[in-house]
C-alpha cells in the first residue's frame, strides 16, 4: 500500500481556514523559515530537490558527487534565509547556489582524480626495474603525505585507492556511515592535493 505523505497545515486567521503549506509560494515559505518554521523549509526541499539533483547530475556526471552538491546547496539556501529578498526569484537564486556548489565539487573531484592517478602510477612503478626519477620523488612525497594523515583519514585513503574499495565497502569494513566515508575522503584529498601542488611548484 502506497504511503500517503500529509503536509503540515497553516491556519489563516483572516480567512478562518487552514491552508496546506504546499499551496504557499516560495517566498512565503522562505519568510516562514526565517521566522523559525522549519517545516516550511522542508516543503521547499520537496518542491525543488528534483530540479537541484538534475542540475547537479548533469553538471558533474557522477550521482554520488551530485547528491553531495545538492545537499550542500540546500544547506547553503537555509543559511541565506535571513538575507534572501522575497522578489519571486527563489528558483533562480537556488539554481545559482547549485552551480556554485557544483563548481566547488568539481574541484574536489579533480583533486581526487589526481591522487588516484598518483596511486595508480605507484602501483605500476612497483613492477618496473628502472622507474622514472621524477615519478619516484613524487611518490615519495605522496607516501610521506599519506603517513602524515590522521589515522581515520589515512585508513579510508588506503582502502579507497590502494585496495580499490567502493565507498559502501569502506563503510562496511570500518563500521561507519557512507556519508562519514565521503567526508573523510574529501578531507584527506584536500591535504594530499596540497602536498602534490607544493611539489609541482
Amino acid at each position: 500500500m502506497k504511503k500517503v505523505v500529509r503536509l503540515p497545515l497553516r491556519f489563516d486567521s483572516r480567512k478562518n481556514e487552514s491552508i496546506s503549506l504546499a499551496d504557499l509560494d516560495d517566498d512565503t515559505l522562505m519568510v516562514m523559515t526565517r521566522s523559525g518554521e522549519e517545516c516550511a523549509f522542508d516543503v521547499l526541499v520537496c518542491r525543488h530537490q528534483r530540479m537541484v539533483l538534475c542540475v547537479a547530475r548533469k553538471y558533474l556526471g557522477d550521482p554520488l558527487y551530485a547528491e553531495d552538491a545538492a545537499q550542500n546547496a540546500f544547506l547553503d539556501l537555509y543559511r541565506h534565509t535571513q538575507s534572501y529578498r522575497p522578489e519571486g526569484k527563489l528558483r533562480a537564486f537556488l539554481t545559482k547556489i547549485v552551480i556554485n556548489q557544483c563548481r566547488m565539487t568539481r574541484r574536489r573531484m579533480t583533486s581526487e582524480a589526481k591522487t588516484l592517478l598518483a596511486f595508480a602510477a605507484q602501483s605500476t612503478m612497483d613492477t618496473l626495474d628502472t622507474p622514472n626519477a621524477y615519478t619516484t620523488e613524487q611518490q615519495r612525497l605522496l607516501d610521506r603525505a599519506v603517513c602524515a594523515l590522521r589515522p581515520k583519514l589515512r585508513e579510508v585513503v588506503v582502502l579507497r585507492y590502494a585496495a580499490g574499495f567502493s565507498y559502501q565497502e569502506i563503510s562496511e569494513t570500518l563500521g561507519i556511515r557512507p556519508g562519514t566515508v565521503k567526508s573523510r575522503i574529501f578531507s584527506a584529498i584536500a591535504r594530499l592535493g596540497a602536498s602534490l601542488e607544493a611539489y609541482e611548484k
